[in-house]
This record gives structure tokens, C-alpha cells and sequence, in this order.
């Protein structure tokens, strides 16, 4: 993918929000980290016990370049299209550096790289989407936290796919339980009657049976 064309591209999506007084909404795309500063993250990194072999995923390379982080929040002025959810949608991709910081003490580094989640996108309410490094795999695994049932379940997207999806819904509420590969995992039918209620109306132009279980 081409990173800096999606940043512009995600900026065009997000213009009509900022410009109406129908939106509380704020958004940020932070300018990229130079190559050289991830090389010396990496490095560092490397320079750890246990994690030599460490490398930062390409793509996830090459997203940070162009941008390191992106926030997005809005939220509709207007009534709402359903009495229990308000319409809006969040986003919150952190700084390169944030994704590999451990906090718990007496754990080994090597085991917080690649046995832990590492948030990646705190999404509506307590809602998150996670990575997980392999050693094995050069590219990470995406998962979904569910707080109302308090499991965590694999996606079927990868960067690219994740960041393509949050640009076109600009981050809707729980856009993400439609790509949960867990095939036991069902939407709630009432959330997403509402989902494809507010896709529809303030995202016409996506296709709704990508949206669908």
C-alpha cells in the first residue's frame, strides 16, 4: 500500500466532518517518523536479551513513516438513529514507539514482545484492537477485545486491510465484529441493526455487504 496516498486519501474522507457544525470532531494525522529513527527504535530493540533477531514488520514500517499515529473522534449532533447508541466513531493508533512498551515489572522483555497484545487502536468505549508479534512471522496478528464478553478474538484483516476499513467507515462503532474470524462470535442483532443504519447514513458510498456475518 501506499501510505502517504492513504493518509491524503483519509484526510479527503474525514474533511466533510470538520468543515460541519452537524459534528463534534477532532482529528489529528501526525507527520511520519524518519526511517532512520525506526532503525534506531529497532535496534535498540535488538540490543535487548533474547530479541537479536527482533525486526519491526515491513508494512508497519512503512505505514509509521508516513504517519506516527492517527486520532480520530466525531460524534453526530443530530438525533440519533438509535436511542441506546450514539453516532459516532473513534480511533486511536499510537506512536510507533508506544506499540513495544512494556509496563509489567519483573517481565522479561523478550516474553512482552511476543507473548503479549500490544494495543494498536483503542476504538468506541472500552473496545480495542491489539497486535501480536511472532517470532516466527514477519507480519502481526490483529485482534478484537469485546468488553461485553470479555474475550479477545483474532481478525481476519491485516494492516493494510484494517486501515482501509477504518478509512472508509471513518471508524464507526464497532466496525471491527464484522471482521472477527472467530466463527462462533455473532454480532448483537440490535448493534448491528444500528451499525448498517449508520453506515448507510454517513458512509453511502460503502458497500453494506461487507458489513455482514
Amino acid at each position: 500500500m501506499d501510505y502517504e496516498r492513504y493518509i491524503a486519501r483519509l484526510g479527503t474522507r474525514l474533511a466533510p466532518m470538520a468543515g460541519s457544525e452537524e459534528y463534534e470532531f477532532q482529528a489529528t494525522l501526525y507527520p511520519g517518523i524518519a526511517p532512520p529513527a525506526i532503525a534506531a527504535l529497532e535496534t535498540a530493540i535488538r540490543a535487548e536479551d533474547g530479541l537479536t533477531q527482533f525486526q519491526i514488520p515491513d508494512e508497519m514500517k512503512r505505514f509509521y513513516t508516513a504517519a506516527n499515529g492517527v486520532y480520530i473522534h466525531w460524534v453526530h449532533r443530530g438525533d440519533r438513529l438509535r436511542d441506546q447508541y450514539p453516532s459516532g466513531g473513534h480511533a486511536h493508533i499510537p506512536y510507533l514507539p508506544q506499540l513495544f512498551e512494556t509496563t509489567e515489572d519483573g517481565e522479561q522483555r523478550e516474553q512482552a514482545i511476543f507473548d503479549r497484545l500490544h494495543v494498536f487502536d483503542t476504538a468506541r468505549g472500552d473496545n480495542q484492537v491489539s497486535v501480536r508479534f511472532r517470532r516466527d512471522q514477519l507480519e502481526p496478528e490483529f485482534y478484537y477485545f469485546d468488553p461485553d464478553s470479555g474475550r479477545t478474538y483474532p481478525l481476519d484483516l491485516d494492516l493494510p486491510s484494517y486501515l482501509e476499513r477504518l478509512l472508509e467507515t471513518r471508524g464507526l462503532g464497532w466496525w471491527q465484529e464484522f471482521f472477527i474470524a472467530d466463527p462462533s462470535f455473532r454480532v448483537d442483532s440490535e448493534k448491528e441493526e444500528w451499525f448498517h443504519l449508520a453506515l448507510q447514513h454517513f458512509c453511502p458510498d460503502v458497500d453494506l455487504a461487507r458489513y455482514a456475518r
